[in-house]
């Protein structure tokens, strides 16, 4: 793509065919993208996709952090998930549960928060 307006004024993102270059190696032309701007060329895709990316987060917290999620993690679990009862809830307030589920078979209250509800009753 031959450089015009904006491009005009940034030389250093040009080579002599006034083409914008890669912003990453500023060799190779870039791909130049309607709503992004340039973008790296596809050698340097290639390049940062070979890069190992970790699947999980490091966790910097302290130790302190960590036992108060343990103790405290409890509290924020709801009664209910989209009308479901909650098993979590009831495990962790049997005596609030008893009430609130009355109506309720035990086949009907299910786990429902296992997929978003971090497991904070692991051991160290």
């Amino acid at each position: 793509m031959v450089a015009d307006g904006f491009w005009q004024n940034h030389v250093r993102l040009m080579n002599q065919n006034k083409k914008i270059k890669c912003p990453v190696c500023k060799i190779r032309s870039a791909i130049i993208d309607k709503q992004y701007g340039s973008l790296p060329c596809l050698f340097c895709r290639r390049r940062q996709n070979k890069i190992a990316v970790p699947y999980k987060s490091v966790e910097w917290t302290s130790q302190n952090i960590k036992e108060g999620r343990r103790e405290y993690g409890k509290s924020i679990l709801q009664p209910w998930r989209e009308g479901v009862p909650s098993l979590e809830y009831q495990q962790a307030y049997p005596e609030q549960s008893k009430k609130m589920f009355a109506k309720y078979k035990k086949s009907e209250i299910k786990n429902v928060w296992g997929d978003v509800l971090p497991n904070w009753e692991r051991s160290k």
